[in-house]
Order: structure tokens, then C-alpha cells, then sequence
């Protein structure tokens, strides 16, 4: 008797805990009654929903965004008529000090229980030791929601105060990153979140003080968790790499001098020595703001005996980063040697794109052909509307044909609506008759925005003067071209006013810009003459890229995936990796267009440029060739 009446007060007081974490109170609202959960520390959404018999989804339906989390204190609304009566009476689970908590009822087995719960006996019994002396009445077992299958993440996140962020951790993230992503201490998370000390593992929930961190920006930052402690230096060792051609410099000056006659130095003597003076200046402008740097100059042609020689200097190994050369002979095998020895390399130049596959110290300030064509097919989509008709045309030889093929896949990716116009010359056809082809795609009731994809100057020349024919009173036009274009002196000015020629360049100067005044000034007051191209490159590749190192460290290309476009004297900066475990290339292009006789700098990106596929990054690499001109013939 005194055993029954024992069992019989265990299952009152096993009853009476259960109905006390079910609230009793209900509030009815419009024809519907809702039990109201007051929710307290460490409950989650799975938990309340046991608790009730009821599903998650019926708990979200009536609480829209308790799916994102729920807070102390918050009420959260349990319709009763979704709650699964048989359920509520086969001895629901409670919440006890934040945890699901199973009391064991009479009839109730090991397998029974796991299977409710979906978890493991196994699972059962090595998170509740005290089943190890058999399963008894009045029992609570705590139930790990962490560890039941099938089950999404949110579910399973507890209640925390409103000041706190729920933080779940992936894969690479790091906590530096974190710390940084959120502007919280590493200490401080690591004082709140004592399951820390096993170490930071993926799936792992934190628990992060709020910030006065907008969402926007933390959205904008959630690519800072991957972040690692920056490399940074007290002094940093770098190379940089010109053709100077002092053996000739020697030559011509001694032939100058015997001969009575004004030296007359090769081009690239010329170009790297205004290269180095820009560079200079960058680095006395970095100095003062506290970078400090051993530079040790290298003179480096196309001698490849020369070349192996310098890779053979032990010296060159212990450099923090290469800058240059220019000449693809030789910059092949020093990017080669970079990749070997964990050190970054510039290529100031347009260099193949193939060079960067597979190494990912390497980094290409200038976008390439086929980046500029993505680039002219977002900013079309990102400008056109209903009264825009995109003609992409091109003679599609066996230049143009890969550059045709990543614009109309990168068309179709964005979703950009245009239409293909293939448009041959004879080669002795000078004829000035609109071509057909064009004419039946033009829509006079719209701006027709002509895309041509092709470097040829004769081609381009001898389509603008077959244009010169179309009629502009009924058809309006723009025209858009690539970066090369600014070179081509056959365009007649006046045509490229009337088309509003536009062009994606990689460098672009404004003579009425203060900056560019200022350093003019300074550049002539220090060397006697002007800047022309090549000292705006060596101050924009010098400041920019030693600049990450003062405030980055030498692994600051972590910080690429969110950086913003950053503003040089000539060139912009935006670098994007070119694919997984590769190097990376410089996206950032100016937009300009022929406007009243000027070409006027299209001030901001209206878009944001979308990176394409894997699967056309390999057919870029397939079709990519060493450029046919050194970069001192191309203006």
C-alpha cells in the first residue's frame, strides 16, 4: 500500500511540474484562442513546441518572425486547436533551467522514449549517466535537440536577452573574424561562451553582445567571420622589377657624349624610370603615415639568363612582395617563384589571364578584355528599360568569338534582353551603305545601344563610316566599345559625339580633378618635366598595394570579398579572386562616354558587377593568349 500511494505522489508531482511550464493562460483573439508562452532563458522554438503538442510551423504561422529567434520575456501564442491531444497526453516533455527535459512515466522504455525524441538509446543513455542503475519513475532525462536529425538549426536556438545576438558558426570562420564581424572582443565572447573552450567549430551557436552594428551593416560584414589575424610587420622588404636597360642606358649616353648629340633613351628606359618616380612618391606619401620599407630595385628585361640568375639570389626569397615586371617572358617565371615561396606579386600590366590559375599570390591590377565585356553587358542591364534596343555586334572571327560567347553567357545569366548582329567587311569593300544586317535590328522607336565587340582598328573605322549612313532624326543611337578604343586615332571625333561612344576604361585621368593638379605640380617641381601615363601607374600601384600592407599585413587579400571600389590618380581598385585557389584580378573599370566634344567620366557605377561562372572562367583560360604588343607600343 505505502508503495502505491509512493508511486501515486510521484505521478501527481510529475503532473503538476508539467502543467506548470504549459501556461494556462489563454487570450482570444478574433475567433481564436491561443495559449500565451512566456518565454525565459533557454527555451527554444523546438522545446516550446513539445511542451504544447504542437508543431513548430503552427507556432510560426501565428508568431510571423519568431522564426528568425525569440527573446526573453517575448509571448509567443500556441493556438489550441493545433494542439495534438493525443500527444499532449502520452507525457509531454518540460523546460527545466533551459533545457528539454523528459520525466519518465510508468510503461516507458529506453526505446520508447529515443524513439519519441528520434534520437539514439546509445545517445539516451551517455547524456543521462543516472540510467546506468535502471529506469525509474519520476526519472528526468535531458534531451539534446542539438544532437535529433533532421532537425534545422533556428529550431533549435535559445531564447536570449534583446541585447544579445545568437552568432552560428561556418565553415572558415575564424574568432578574430567574428570579434571584428561583430566589434565585440575576443575575450568578451569568449567569457559568455564557455563551450569555447574546446575550441571554435562549425554549427557551433554563440552567444554575441549587441553592437550599435545596423543590420545593414552586419550583412555587409558577414564575410569579415572568415577573417584571420593580420600578418602585420614592423618594416616590410619589397621588389620591384623594370627595364631600365642600364646596359644600354650606358651605350647610348656614351654615344651621346662622344657625338655631340641629345641622348636618345629606348622606350623602356623612358616608361620605367617615370614608372619609378611616381612609384616614389607614393612611398614618401606612405612613409608619413607611419609604412616603412626596404626597397631593393631590380632591373629586369627579357634576358631570360639574366632572369634565372636573379631567381637564383637567396635574398629574393625574403622579400614581402614583388611589384612588376612588365614583359611576360619575365614575369612568368618570377610569379612561378612567388607562388613557390608564399610571396605576392603585382603585375602592374595586363597579363594573361592563364598566369593566375592555381596561384593566388598573384594579383592583376588591370581588368581584362573579357572582364570589360561582363562589365558593358551589367552596366546595359543595370541602364536599359523598356525603350532600350541592346544589339551586340561583331564580325565574330576567331578573336572576337570568345568574347561574343562570354557576353551573350553572361547575358543570359543577368537576364539582360538583346540581339546578336554579325557584320563582315570585304576586304576591298569601302562602299558606305548602313549594313543590312544592322538595319533590320534597329527599332526606330527606341534607343538602339549598339555593343561592338572588336579591337581591329581598320574593322571599327570602316563600321563607323558605314554608320555615318543611318539616319539619326529617326533612329537614336549609342554606341559602346572597349578600353583599347581611347588608342584608336581612325575614329572621326565627330562620330564618337554623334554615338555617344561609351567605353569601360582601366585607367582614366581627369585633368580638372584637384588631386591630379596637385600631384602634377609636385611630380614636375621633383623631376623637371611631366607625368604622362606610367607615373599616375607608379603612384596608383605603388599606394595602393603598400598600403594594404601598412594597414592589412601581408595577407590582406582576406579582406577583398567586401572591400569597396577604392579611387587612385588614373585607376580604380576592386579586386575579385579569379576562381577558387587562384589568383586575383582587379574588376574596378571606368565608365565614359563622348559627350559635347569631351569625354566625361560616367561618375559612379550605377550596379554592382556580377562575377561569372567557373565554367566560363575556363573557356576565358582556354581562348587567353599573350598580348601581340608590348605595353610601351599601345598609347
Amino acid at each position: 500500500m505505502i508503495k502505491k500511494i509512493t508511486l501515486l505522489l510521484i505521478v501527481v508531482f510529475v503532473s503538476l511540474q508539467i502543467h506548470a511550464q504549459r501556461s494556462e493562460e489563454i487570450r482570444k483573439i478574433g475567433r481564436t484562442k491561443y495559449y500565451v508562452h512566456h518565454v525565459q532563458k533557454g527555451h527554444t522554438l523546438y522545446a516550446i513546441s513539445k511542451v504544447y503538442s504542437v508543431s513548430v510551423e503552427d507556432i510560426i504561422a501565428a508568431n510571423p518572425g519568431v522564426e528568425s529567434g525569440i527573446s526573453i520575456d517575448q509571448e509567443v501564442l500556441i493556438p489550441v486547436k493545433s494542439v495534438n491531444k493525443k500527444e499532449a497526453k502520452s507525457n509531454p516533455p518540460e523546460i527545466e533551467n533551459g533545457q528539454l527535459i523528459h520525466t519518465v512515466s510508468k510503461g516507458e522504455t529506453l526505446y520508447g522514449i529515443a524513439k519519441k525524441y528520434k534520437v539514439s538509446v546509445e545517445e539516451l543513455v551517455s547524456n543521462n549517466s543516472q540510467i546506468g542503475d535502471g529506469l525509474n519513475v519520476g526519472m528526468k532525462l535531458f534531451i539534446n535537440q542539438q544532437t535529433i536529425p533532421d532537425l534545422k538549426s533556428q529550431l533549435i536556438v535559445p531564447a536570449l536577452p534583446d541585447d544579445y545576438i545568437l552568432h552560428e558558426v561556418k565553415e572558415k570562420e575564424t574568432l578574430y573574424g567574428i570579434s571584428k564581424m561583430y566589434n565585440v572582443g575576443i575575450e568578451e565572447i569568449i567569457n559568455i561562451n564557455p563551450d569555447l573552450s574546446e575550441g571554435l567549430k562549425p554549427s557551433m551557436l554563440l552567444n554575441i553582445p549587441k553592437t550599435k552594428l545596423e543590420a545593414g551593416d552586419l550583412e555587409e560584414n558577414t564575410h569579415i567571420a572568415t577573417l584571420s589575424n593580420p600578418l602585420s610587420k614592423s618594416s616590410y622588404s619589397i621588389g620591384l622589377f623594370l627595364p631600365f636597360m642600364l646596359n644600354d642606358v650606358d651605350t647610348v649616353l656614351l654615344h651621346s657624349e662622344l657625338n655631340k648629340v641629345e641622348p636618345e633613351l629606348s622606350p623602356y628606359s623612358m616608361v620605367s624610370v617615370e614608372f619609378y618616380n611616381g612609384f616614389m612618391m607614393a612611398v614618401d606619401s606612405l612613409k608619413k603615415q607611419g609604412l616603412n620599407i626596404e626597397l631593393f630595385v631590380y632591373d629586369m628585361a627579357k634576358d631570360t639568363m639574366a632572369i634565372n640568375a636573379m631567381l637564383n639570389d637567396q635574398k629574393l626569397a625574403s622579400l614581402d612582395m614583388f611589384i612588376g615586371p612588365f614583359h611576360y617572358s619575365s614575369f612568368k617565371p618570377l610569379a612561378s617563384f612567388a607562388k613557390h615561396n608564399n610571396i605576392k606579386i603585382i603585375s602592374p600590366l595586363n597579363q594573361p589571364n592563364k598566369l593566375m590559375l592555381y596561384n593566388e599570390c598573384l594579383l592583376e591590377c588591370e581588368p581584362s578584355t573579357h572582364t570589360q565585356v561582363r562589365a558593358v553587358a551589367d552596366y546595359l542591364y543595370h541602364t536599359s528599360d523598356s525603350l532600350s534596343n541592346v544589339l551586340m555586334l561583331s564580325n565574330f572571327d576567331y578573336k572576337n568569338k570568345p568574347l561574343c560567347d562570354d557576353f551573350e553567357s553572361h547575358a543570359r545569366r543577368i537576364g539582360l534582353s538583346y540581339s546578336s548582329v554579325s557584320v563582315e567587311f570585304a576586304e576591298r569593300e569601302f562602299d558606305l551603305i548602313v549594313p543590312e544586317n544592322l538595319m533590320t535590328k534597329m527599332d526606330s522607336n527606341k534607343v538602339n545601344r549598339i555593343f561592338v565587340i572588336s579591337s581591329d582598328d581598320g574593322y571599327i573605322s570602316r563600321l563607323f563610316d558605314r554608320m555615318n549612313a543611318i539616319d539619326t532624326s529617326i533612329y537614336k543611337l549609342e554606341v559602346y566599345g572597349l578600353s583599347n578604343w581611347i588608342s584608336i586615332d581612325q575614329i572621326n571625333t565627330r562620330y564618337k559625339v554623334k554615338y555617344h561612344l561609351t567605353l569601360p576604361l582601366v585607367h582614366f585621368i581627369d585633368y580638372t580633378d584637384e588631386n591630379i593638379k596637385f600631384f602634377i605640380k609636385k611630380y614636375r617641381s621633383l623631376h623637371k618635366t611631366v607625368p604622362i601615363k606610367f607615373g599616375f601607374l607608379g603612384f596608383d600601384v605603388a599606394y595602393y598595394h603598400l598600403n594594404e600592407l601598412l594597414q592589412n599585413g601581408t595577407n590582406f587579400e582576406q579582406y577583398f570579398p567586401f572591400g569597396k571600389i577604392s579611387e587612385g590618380l588614373q585607376s580604380r581598385y576592386q579586386y575579385n579572386q579569379f576562381q577558387q585557389g587562384s589568383g586575383y584580378e582587379n574588376n574596378a573599370l571606368y565608365f565614359v562616354r563622348y559627350d559635347d566634344y569631351e569625354l566625361k567620366l560616367i561618375d559612379k557605377y550605377p550596379f554592382e558587377i556580377m562575377l561569372p561562372t567557373e565554367e566560363v572562367l575556363i573557356e576565358e583560360i582556354k581562348t587567353d593568349s599573350i598580348p601581340e604588343k608590348t605595353p610601351f607600343e599601345i598609347d
